[in-house]
């Protein structure tokens, strides 16, 4: 990502969230990333979440860690209190996930928070995907109607 694009995202009200594993990927890319997220994290019109070195059940798991450490009882575990120890607390479901690269799978991303996200299969790889595709995702996203599960 360029200085360019990390403006841009701070112009149009974009907060920046790597969901992740950052203990596993290049010390050079793991402060870019966490670069971008403190620029943008005071940004609230559009939320975009890039998944690098991500497990979803992993991120379950970790959730399930967290409420085992504070000592909650099982009668105590609800939707939000799971929610609440995910990568993305705080955060709204997404409404769009893109998937590059071809595949006609979601490979485990956000198991947990993706249950009504719409879906957007792009054929190009991850480091090809540019803003025509991007625009393109985003218009066959804006004909959909969605019924969230109904």
């Amino acid at each position: 990502m360029t200085r360019k694009h990390i403006k841009e995202l701070i112009k149009e009200g974009v907060r920046f969230h790597w969901l992740g594993r950052r203990d596993r990927v290049p010390e050079t890319l793991k402060k870019m990333l966490e670069k971008i997220e403190e620029q943008t994290a005071k940004n609230t019109k559009y939320i975009l979440n890039i998944c690098i070195d991500y497990g979803g059940h992993e991120e379950i798991i970790s959730a399930f860690k967290k409420l085992l450490s504070k000592k909650v009882k099982p009668s105590q575990i609800n939707e939000d209190l799971i929610a609440a120890n995910l990568e993305t607390a705080g955060m709204p479901d997404p409404d769009l996930l893109i998937r590059t690269s071809g595949e006609h799978r979601t490979s485990g991303i956000m198991p947990w928070q993706t249950i009504y996200t719409e879906l957007f299969f792009s054929k190009l790889l991850f480091p090809d995907f540019n803003l025509a595709e991007l625009k393109r995702a985003i218009s066959d996203y804006a004909r959909r109607q969605r019924r969230f599960g109904g």
